[in-house]
């Protein structure tokens, strides 16, 4: 459903294929097809049924829940690239991903709408290059073990379950105190 040159994998060889596919969109350096993105599904209902699609395609309970909790700051968060991301698992699309980073995003800084910590080790992407004559997969289908990669890195790195839970408690203080 989409093509990025972003790739999380640090230089682990997942094939020897020049890309695979992945349920991670990478939302750095990507592209859609007009015939994908009008499937884009703004809004989600977290407790859904059609939600169970989670549960499957996550690698573990841990994952399927912060997917689950993205899913619901939806709402909460001025963002597109969750929603691409539900958008893609849903209809058990594929982002097609090179085997090496080719971007990263200068959009780092005090003056950035999510990506304000320089200091993240997502800013400090390395990019490579790609080889032509492109090396081909014989077939389409997810690279799961790359995806629990991603997950590991992305999804489940401590820096962002951290501020997640701090955040959660402090709302929780504060509205126990009554200050919200």
């Amino acid at each position: 459903m989409s093509i990025t040159g972003l790739n999380w994998q640090d230089g682990k060889k997942r094939s020897s294929c020049s890309y695979y596919f992945s349920h991670y969109p990478g939302i750095w350096g990507w592209a859609s097809w007009n015939s994908s993105w009008s499937k884009y599904l703004f809004r989600f209902n977290s407790n859904s049924q059609e939600n169970t699609f989670i549960d499957v395609i996550s690698n573990s309970k841990r994952e399927a829940l912060v997917h689950k909790r993205d899913m619901t700051n939806i709402e909460r968060v001025d963002t597109w690239d969750y929603s691409w991301r539900f958008t893609i698992m849903y209809h058990k699309g594929y982002c097609v991903i090179p085997k090496t980073n080719l971007v990263s995003n200068i959009g780092w800084g005090d003056n950035a709408t999510h990506t304000r910590n320089k200091g993240n080790w997502k800013a400090r992407r390395a990019t490579n290059s790609i080889s032509f004559p492109l090396q081909h997969p014989d077939a389409i289908h997810r690279n799961i073990k790359a995806d629990r990669y991603t997950a590991r890195m992305i999804f489940l790195d401590r820096e962002s379950q951290l501020m997640y839970y701090l955040n959660n408690s402090i709302g929780l203080i504060r509205k126990w105190l009554g200050l919200l």
